[in-house]
């Protein structure tokens, strides 16, 4: 797992962002990008996210991705705010990330990595995931939602938009930059043929 740390950066604010992708989403603005299959946890989400409301009603969900679960995960929502964007496109990624003011990753199972979550820190943009995988690595225990339940989810935003940000988010991610990743598997490597 490796980011491309010239792509993923800080650049423009939140409102920047969603201007330029057509965001028209006012208050606090939750994105996840997954493909809309069972084990990416879209629905556990949408489930989660009127509990959230109740606490803080300026919370929207935006959905990048696309996947046999979108009409089914469509009809769930259509009483919320959120918006299905479909596919996005790679070179909007950067954009979406820092339009969020949290990236959530509501992982039910399988997660072997989260590349999403290192672009959205990389991209200086909060993000909370489930403890599935090596999701509690990448994130540390001060992202990591309690569990993979709707409860679980929302407690965890709700505690999160309550306290104040974590600080060099950017900065937990610069040891996945590409180049430092590449490097150490080459050095690994001829460690290994010696």
């Amino acid at each position: 797992g490796a980011v491309d740390l010239d792509r993923f950066r800080p650049e423009g604010t939140r409102l920047e962002n969603r201007k330029r992708l057509g965001l028209v989403e006012q208050g606090v603005l939750l994105v996840t990008v997954r493909r809309l299959v069972p084990r990416m946890g879209i629905d556990v989400l949408i489930d989660a996210l009127p509990k959230v409301i109740e606490e803080r009603p300026d919370v929207s969900l935006v959905v990048g991705g696309d996947g046999p679960m979108r009409a089914a995960l469509e009809k769930r929502a259509k009483d919320l705010p959120v918006r299905f964007l479909g596919y996005v496109p790679d070179d909007q990624l950067p954009s979406l990330y820092r339009a969020a003011d949290v990236f959530v990753l509501p992982t039910r199972a399988l997660e072997g990595f989260g590349l999403v979550a290192i672009e959205a820190m990389a991209c200086g943009t909060p993000v909370l995931g489930t403890p599935v995988g090596a999701i509690p690595e990448v994130l540390g225990p001060d992202l990591l939602l309690p569990g993979t339940g709707p409860d679980d989810i929302a407690r965890g935003i709700v505690r999160f938009l309550g306290g104040p940000v974590p600080a060099r988010l950017r900065e937990r991610v610069l040891q996945y930059d590409w180049k430092k990743v590449v490097d150490s598997a080459e050095a690994a490597l001829k460690a290994a043929m010696i």
